[in-house]
């Protein structure tokens, strides 16, 4: 199984740190998760600028996996504000 290496860009720390902190928290369990492999939540995106996106509750995490086994991640943004 490929283990998977996260990194946040400078503005999805930006973003990560602007979110209220119950929200936060599942949002880093989520990111941590990701190093295990792309489970079901996480979908394929077309016709965007990022390649993959990650529900957690109301947020998404856009990101691009650059290398087999490097993950970055672009921005983590509210859904309403994501796919702008």
């Amino acid at each position: 199984m490929i283990q998977y290496k996260i990194v946040l860009s400078k503005q999805a720390q930006k973003d990560l740190n602007a979110i209220p902190d119950p929200f936060k928290s599942n949002i880093q369990s989520k990111l941590l998760s990701l190093e295990n492999g792309l489970s079901n939540e996480v979908q394929r995106l077309r016709k965007f600028e990022y390649d993959y996106r990650l529900r957690v509750n109301d947020y998404r995490v856009l990101f691009n996996m650059e290398e087999e086994n490097l993950i970055i991640i672009h921005r983590i943004k509210h859904r309403k504000e994501a796919y702008q």
